[in-house]
């Protein structure tokens, strides 16, 4: 079955393999194409004027080529860094004084740029233009404050207030849908990471159950060489090399052991149930306590009766406190 165009554009643009900055530069994108349009069409409702519309569109055409040019070059760096410049540090401030200033609608405008730019650069370079963003938007109010001649202002306190609005609204729809996809995104990796997790503990255990069947019927040709040579039989250096064998597959063994085991904890979260660990602490002493009083050793067991329950694999944990 062709899946619908819906599903095509999320699968083109907004695929869980895509990078997660990949997906927010589309998602700015793609925002920042109909906030232009919808700004526009705001500036025409509100008599901003015909410059105030060009800037817009502007806007709207700069998005669509970054988009173009970063999805058939593959270089979503360089679109990154050319959307930064062009709409936020460029744009941005050329609205804010065409169209109303302080009082208009921009400065949701710029606390979207701030947000996205954090998001989708990195390093040196996201702290730089941060910090470029925040001087330049404030040099934005004190110029608007002090030379008020050069903002644009709106014929009617009801202009004022719709661009305001519109301003809200735009960047708001356009942060939600941000939390949206992230959550999308989130759930997505969540879900692969269990799979992937899921795969290797059975790969591990699959190993392990391979490799012991041979250290196995290794251990048994060392105790049968050295049973069948018996305590006079062999030269020293026969003994020796049966040694050598014996405890490196011992140390396999125990190799082998810990990874499997370190799988089975760090895997599936569906093998871990509440337990009782100071019950496991008390029947782990009665284990040991035999070979320690054989030892003349005391154990004494001070547990708080109100420990609250674990949430463990209980048969990895029984083997802490009895490797302890």
């Amino acid at each position: 079955m062709k899946p619908s165009v819906g599903r095509r554009f999320l699968n083109t643009y907004f695929a869980a393999s895509l990078d997660l900055r990949v997906q927010a530069f589309n998602l700015l994108a793609f925002a920042g194409m109909a906030a232009g349009v919808i700004t526009a069409l705001s500036a025409l409702f509100t008599g901003a004027g015909l410059a105030n519309v060009t800037l817009n569109l502007s806007g709207t055409a700069v998005g669509f080529l970054c988009l173009r040019y970063a999805r058939r070059t593959n270089r979503y760096r360089a679109g990154f860094l050319v959307s930064v410049v062009a709409v936020f540090v460029i744009l941005f401030p050329l609205l804010f004084f065409s169209a109303g200033g302080y009082r208009s609608g921009m400065p949701c405008f710029f606390i979207f740029a701030l947000i996205f730019t954090a998001i989708m650069l990195e390093g040196k370079t996201r702290t730089a233009f941060i910090i470029l963003e925040f001087a330049l938007y404030a040099a934005c109010f004190f110029i608007a404050f002090y030379f008020p001649g050069a903002v644009r202002h709106f014929e009617t306190r009801f202009d004022y207030m719709f661009d305001a609005l519109t301003g809200v609204v735009v960047v708001g729809a356009i942060l939600v849908i941000i939390v949206l996809l992230y959550m999308r995104i989130y759930d997505s990796r969540q879900k692969r990471l269990h799979e992937l997790n899921k795969l290797k503990t059975e790969f591990l255990q699959d190993i392990g159950h391979e490799v012991r069947n041979p250290l196995q019927v290794i251990a048994y040709g060392v105790d049968f060489m050295r049973s069948s040579m018996g305590t006079e039989g062999g030269t020293e250096e026969m003994h020796n090399a049966l040694n050598i064998i014996q405890d490196k597959a011992v140390r396999l063994g125990l190799m082998i052991n810990g990874m499997v085991d370190l799988a089975t904890m760090s895997g599936d979260p569906a093998s871990r149930a509440k337990a009782d660990f100071a019950a496991m602490l008390r029947q782990s002493v009665e284990d040991v306590r035999p070979e320690a009083e054989r030892k003349h050793n005391a154990l004494r067991v001070e547990i708080a009766p109100d420990l609250p329950q674990v949430y463990a694999v209980p048969e990895q944990l029984a083997r802490v406190p009895v490797n302890l």
